[in-house]
């Protein structure tokens, strides 16, 4: 998951407008919201399956292929590397699309209307703002504080892992300036070894990331009680098959029983 992608498909991303014949624009965004929740901060990498988008969006299968369609016609994704799916799904027949997201086009492209909305009867509303919403008049305190684009990084990590579920530690984050810059001080704008430092530790957590998720398919490829997606039923599967847990734990005491009776 990708906050940066996911917060330019929900106000960022220009959606085209709706269309007789055509999907909604409501569900164009469900849809994008969707790929944008399987992209990497660059917005590339995005192949969930067409039925975890269905799941997610509770869309027909038609409407979502339609959405889909549409998004790629408008410039808004386009099909990914093929190797990048192949060297996570190892089987040709369960690899879906892969798509990269634009991130890069924003509404602000577009022209915006000239003149205040207004209603059938000719009454002039207030202007629309670029979020799709209407100014409120100012209440309470002139600013707020901005809310925080980590909140899912902290719902994670106070969440309490899985039974079973083997908990990866974290690696050391690697350093982004050069020994000369490392205290703070000194532009660092234009040292190229502090650039070439960034880059080697994205690069690396990229790399990471799609170890990570190979693994995760992996694991689900040869789980019994998941989907291809990792999903038993409606939660995340911990591949653990809970009737070959208890049998072990009953062979485990019947051995335990017959070495004290050995014994005696």
């Amino acid at each position: 998951m990708s906050v940066e992608a996911i917060t330019w498909a929900l106000n960022l991303a220009p959606l085209p407008a709706d269309e007789p014949g055509q999907p909604s624009k409501s569900a164009m965004a469900f849809v994008l919201v969707a790929l944008a929740n399987h992209a990497d901060p660059d917005g590339q990498g995005a192949f969930p399956s067409l039925r975890r988008v269905m799941r997610y969006t509770h869309l027909s299968e038609r409407t979502v292929r339609m959405c889909v369609r549409r998004l790629e016609t408008a410039g808004l994704i386009r099909p990914a590397n093929p190797k990048i799916v192949a060297a996570y799904i190892s089987r040709a027949d369960r690899r879906p699309n892969g798509w990269d997201l634009a991130l890069h086009r924003t509404r602000s492209e577009e022209p915006e209307a000239d003149g205040p909305a207004k209603t059938d009867g000719g009454q002039s509303l207030p202007p629309v703002q670029a979020d799709g919403g209407q100014p409120l008049p100012v209440r309470g305190a002139a600013t707020a504080p901005e809310p925080s684009l980590n909140h899912q990084e902290k719902a994670e990590a106070g969440q309490v892992p899985l039974p079973d579920m083997p908990q990866e530690p974290k690696p050391p984050s690697a350093p982004l300036r050069c020994p000369a810059h490392r205290q703070g001080t000194g532009p660092v704008s234009r040292c190229r070894q502090c650039a070439d430092l960034r880059e080697a530790a994205q690069q690396s957590r990229r790399s990471k990331a799609r170890a990570a998720a190979a693994a995760r398919a992996e694991a689900a490829r040869q789980c019994r009680l998941c989907d291809e997606d990792g999903y038993r039923g409606a939660q995340v599967c911990n591949h653990v098959d809970p009737d070959a847990t208890a049998a072990a734990r009953a062979r485990a005491r019947e051995a335990f029983a017959n070495r004290s009776r050995k014994s005696q």
